[in-house]
């Protein structure tokens, strides 16, 4: 779902192109974005950052959380 944000898709957009209602996506959508409510555009960001690289190794932390700050460093 982000992946198609990060072209640029609408909801509207998004939905027609998995097939499944707009309303869905927004759920999905507020769902990434968090009770916070991240700016859209820096969820896309972060998942593009991920795709582009793997996770570095060591990365991982006990009880199975993983620290994301490498993600926010400028690439």
């Amino acid at each position: 779902m982000l992946s198609l944000a990060a072209q640029g898709k609408s909801n509207l957009e998004i939905a027609k192109h998995l097939g499944i209602a707009e309303g869905t996506v927004k759920l999905h959508m507020s769902a990434i974005l968090g009770p916070q409510r991240a700016d859209r555009s820096e969820a896309v960001l972060l998942a593009s950052r991920l795709q582009e690289r793997q996770l570095p190794t060591g990365q991982g932390s006990e009880g199975g959380a993983m620290d994301l700050d490498w993600l926010l460093a400028a690439s």
